[in-house]
């Protein structure tokens, strides 16, 4: 039995199948609590802090927080009725998940990368 688990997701097809797998495990009671978490990465190349470039770039990345939101919020539909929270965080990926684990997880899904047939 698992008390909270850690579902990353990101709008793939492989992170919904890491969600089916967390409502799966919610309904048969092998989890208590399911954490939806999208991580919007942030740039880290120097050339993105000039004036000229955040002008592009700030509505990009307010869009692509935007769509996390939205996304977080399909999930939690999703999973309606379970003991489920969301949370949008800003960084890299990986470390970030890594960090928001590390307070009271017993496990975290996320999909595969899908880098060649045999992964899938």
């Amino acid at each position: 039995m698992y008390g909270k688990v850690i579902v990353a997701v990101d709008g793939s097809d492989s992170s919904q199948k890491a969600l089916q797998e967390a409502k799966r495990m919610l309904a048969n009671q092998v989890a208590q609590e399911v954490e939806v978490v999208y991580v919007a990465p942030t740039f880290r190349n120097e050339i993105f802090y000039t004036d000229k470039y955040n002008a592009v770039l700030n509505p990009l990345y307010a869009q692509m927080l935007a769509e996390g939101e939205k996304l977080l919020e399909k999930c939690a539909g999703e999973l309606e009725g379970y003991n489920v929270k969301t949370t949008l965080l800003k960084g890299e990926p990986p470390a970030e998940i890594a960090k928001l684990a590390k307070n009271n997880c017993d496990l975290v899904i996320v999909g595969s990368r899908g880098k060649n047939p045999i992964s899938n």
